[in-house]
């Protein structure tokens, strides 16, 4: 099942309590339109963000938080390249 959280992403459940987050600007072909996974993990949302340099994990207390991080940082990059 997949869902839009906003503009930018793409929520697609992966089992249970999993979520694979998308860009939806990009091709589905293409594989940099995984932006990160999002896991219900004993009692927080554990994000790990992929694409950068390195992967990075982080913690939120719910789910609309992380999906909000990943959009944040889409609409920073995307006002940075249109400047």
């Amino acid at each position: 099942m997949s869902i839009v959280h906003d503009q930018f992403l793409e929520v697609i459940s992966v089992g249970d309590e999993a979520w694979r987050v998308c860009d939806r600007r990009v091709d589905p072909a293409d594989a940099t339109r995984v932006l990160g996974f999002v896991e219900w993990r004993h009692d927080h949302f554990e994000l790990l963000r992929i694409g950068d340099a390195s992967a990075v994990c982080e913690h939120f207390d719910c789910l609309d938080a992380a999906l909000e991080e990943l959009s944040r940082r889409l609409r920073s990059v995307a006002s940075a390249s249109a400047a």
